[in-house]
């Protein structure tokens, strides 16, 4: 079982780039801050942790996914999209959701973040089940 490691280090920059634009002015980031009740000006020195769970996220993520495909023998588009539909309306939404809807976040917020994932495991299914390793 050969993780693809050159994809899994794209994948985590991918993570990261989608992270920044969607949770930018120029996409989302107005109102998912107003979901969380953030105010945007406070938000301009975040606390440094937070990208180091990012990157961590990413990373672990990233392998847990490509373990998955590989043990799951998935080499098709179809079958890497069924894979992060499953993982998202699983794990992601049934966790979220809940903990979001409890915590008073606001549904736009809860939509953001789960639409954000969802795009985020796509791209990752999709890039690692067609993008397999060879041999050796």
């Amino acid at each position: 079982m050969k993780h693809n490691h050159v994809a899994i280090v794209l994948l985590v920059i991918a993570h990261l780039a989608l992270g920044f634009l969607w949770y930018s002015p120029i996409l989302f980031l107005e109102p998912w801050a107003a979901g969380f009740r953030l105010n945007i000006a406070a938000m301009a020195a975040p606390n440094p942790l937070a990208f180091v769970f990012v990157v961590l996220g990413a990373i672990v993520s990233s392998y847990v996914l490509s373990w998955l495909i590989l043990r799951l023998d998935i080499a098709g588009f179809g079958g890497a999209v069924m894979l992060a539909l499953a993982l998202w309306a699983g794990p992601v939404f049934a966790a979220l959701a809940p903990h979001y809807l409890f915590g008073q976040v606001g549904i736009p917020a809860l939509a953001i973040d789960l639409a954000n994932v969802l795009v985020a495991l796509m791209i990752s299914s999709v890039v690692l089940a067609l993008w397999r390793r060879g041999p050796g």
